[in-house]
């Protein structure tokens, strides 16, 4: 215990009843502060896991609160500032409407098509031309390689709208198209 107070930068206190019955806690601790008694290295954190009474030894350090849930993302970021870790928010919600007015089959085995796949990539990071238009006879696999794409290829996160519309199926004309979307 002494070699890894002496080691380490960081020394968690985990503060629980059961930990603080102990004796080895008394030992902990006077160890821990010996080095830094003012704590301006914060060589020692106290969690509090649960709900005690903290000894003066302790009771003058702030404490990292993991007893409380509604405090866990406070709790978090202090507990890393603490450990001179890299605080990262948390990325930001992103809000998704994808509107599917009719599915097209998931396909398992879609296979191929890489040209045409990238075709479409390109098209939609394209800040110039506004309209694709795919055209074929009928069962050449448009709607497959298309479903495909939208699916599996555009960022949700960067696409947070799009519309899905087959003007194939019964009812489903471009005025039932207007209406829904």
């Amino acid at each position: 215990m002494r070699d890894g107070i002496l080691e380490s930068r960081h020394t968690l206190l985990v503060l629980t009843e059961a930990y603080l019955a102990s004796g080895w806690t008394e030992f902990e601790s006077l160890l821990s502060q010996t080095l830094d008694p003012a704590n301006r290295k914060t060589r020692v954190v106290p969690m509090l896991k649960e709900k005690c009474k903290l000894p003066l030894e302790i009771s003058y350090l702030t404490h990292v609160n993991f007893f409380d849930p509604d405090d866990w993302d406070v709790a978090w970021k202090q507990l890393l500032e603490a450990l001179d870790s890299p605080v990262t928010p948390p990325p930001a919600p992103v809000d998704i409407r994808w509107f599917f007015g009719h599915r097209y089959g998931d396909l398992e085995n879609f296979t191929g098509r890489a040209a045409e796949m990238q075709m479409l990539d390109d098209w939609l990071e394209n800040n110039t031309d506004n309209l694709l238009v795919i055209t074929a006879f009928g069962g050449f696999g448009k709607s497959a390689l298309t479903w495909q794409w939208f699916n599996n290829r555009v960022d949700k996160a960067k696409w947070q709208t799009a519309i899905w519309w087959s003007f194939y199926e019964k009812e489903s004309g471009f005025e039932s198209f207007l209406a829904e979307t």
